[in-house]
């Protein structure tokens, strides 16, 4: 239905709530080793982060440059999917989207 110039609102019918429920897939994004900084959806967490989201979500995933666990410092080498940059734009596929970041001791 439109509505033009000049008609007012009681003329319109009532509104109508509408339910959408899109397809939904697992998200896991891991690190090597467990426990790195790591943002998906403006979500910062430690990894792992698990969660359902629809598919075809596009979104940004980071992970920090570096990170301290148990006294050694690491630093980011990776994805597990060979991608390189530390901040890159996702779609999440059908099959679910499951990354590791990736990471090696830092040099002292």
């Amino acid at each position: 239905m439109t509505q033009t110039a000049g008609e007012s609102v009681a003329e319109t019918p009532a509104e109508q709530a509408v339910v959408i429920r899109p397809r939904t897939t697992t998200v896991r994004i891991g690190s090597s080793p467990r426990g790195a900084p790591v943002v998906f959806a403006g979500t910062r967490t430690a990894a792992p982060l698990i969660a359902e989201h629809a598919v075809g979500f596009e979104t940004i995933l980071s992970a920090e440059r570096t990170f301290r666990q148990d006294g050694e410092r690491y630093r980011f080498k990776g994805w597990s999917d060979d991608v390189r940059k530390r901040e890159r734009v996702v779609t999440v596929p059908r099959q679910g989207l499951d990354v590791r970041a990736r990471y090696v001791p830092a040099a002292r």
